[in-house]
């Protein structure tokens, strides 16, 4: 997440965007356009037994001058590449 210009508050348990306008990515990647991360169950953990499941899900996309990258807006967030691919073929 800082490689996309996003810094961690631990007190908050959340990520927030620390990206300043007239500063550019700490790492530059042209070929990214979005990033899509899903949870996985761990061998000894149940559905059942995850309290928050979705938590550790995150979608990133690219804003279209490249300059930086914006969370998703939906949950689940694949939804964001549910909506990306349908954009795609309505065009």
């Amino acid at each position: 997440m800082k490689r996309f210009g996003y810094d961690y508050n631990p007190e908050a348990k959340m990520y927030f965007d620390s990206k300043k306008r007239d500063l550019q990515l700490p790492t530059w990647y042209p070929y990214v356009d979005f990033i899509l991360l899903l949870d996985k169950l761990e061998e000894n953990e149940l559905e059942e037994d995850i309290e928050f499941q979705g938590e550790n899900q995150l979608f990133l996309s690219k804003a279209t001058d490249g300059d930086r990258y914006f969370l998703g807006t939906f949950n689940p967030v694949v939804r964001n590449l549910v909506g990306i691919v349908r954009s795609l073929l309505l065009t």
